[in-house]
């Protein structure tokens, strides 16, 4: 039976509508622990989902097409140059989501695997003495709605990332050679909303929504 990652979203914060509307902005972007980006590949498809009692109701996907991070600048100077990485320059650019904001600093295009680049930044890391365990990590890419949402029942929880099996979907890997890195300065995480905060800031539409 085919295996697929899925990846759980918050319901009380992220409404399919809003993840949507930021996902036609920015693409997706989810945390993503250090120790597992090496399970990823370029191209992997990850299910989203919201969880539903003891069941998972699966709406969407988005493709791993880059890896956000927010590593020292003096740690990404040597990242890049050991990665070979093309770097674009741009001006700062903030990105506002519903679950936080940030400032994004560069963005450079990659040869290497994901696990070339785990690799890698683990020996840099090392020698500037930074855990990258506590470094800012998430997973960005295209979001992609189901045609179908799938109901999965009894489905397991977690609020990282697993592989489960689906047997009517058919969703292969795109095969993507290379990736983007993306670093960020000044990133705050918005506070926990309660349900009934988060229902009303799902209703508001963000200022510069109207601005063209």
């Amino acid at each position: 039976m085919p295996e697929f990652w899925i990846h759980y979203i918050g319901k009380h914060i992220y409404s399919i509508k809003r993840l949507e509307r930021e996902a036609k902005r920015y693409g997706v972007q989810r945390a993503v622990p250090f120790h597992m980006i090496k399970k990823f590949r370029w191209g992997d498809r990850i299910l989203l989902a919201h969880r539903l009692g003891k069941d998972a109701e699966v709406f969407g996907y988005f493709t791993v097409e880059s890896i956000t991070h927010n590593l020292p600048d003096s740690v990404v100077d040597k990242l890049l140059r050991e990665l070979n990485a093309v770097y674009i320059s741009s001006e700062p650019v903030y990105e506002r989501r519903f679950c936080g904001g940030y400032y994004i600093g560069g963005v450079a295009l990659v040869d290497s695997s994901i696990e070339e680049f785990y690799e890698k930044v683990k020996e840099v890391c090392k020698e500037f003495g930074i855990d990258p365990n506590k470094v800012k990590w998430f997973l960005r890419g295209r979001y992609t709605r189901l045609k179908n949402t799938i109901i999965l029942s009894p489905a397991k929880f977690t609020r990282s990332y697993m592989k489960v099996e689906i047997e009517d979907l058919s969703l292969e890997p795109e095969n993507l050679e290379k990736g983007v890195l993306v670093w960020v300065y000044n990133y705050k995480r918005r506070k926990y909303f309660r349900k009934g905060e988060a229902k009303l800031l799902e209703e508001t539409k963000p200022l510069d929504d109207y601005i063209k």
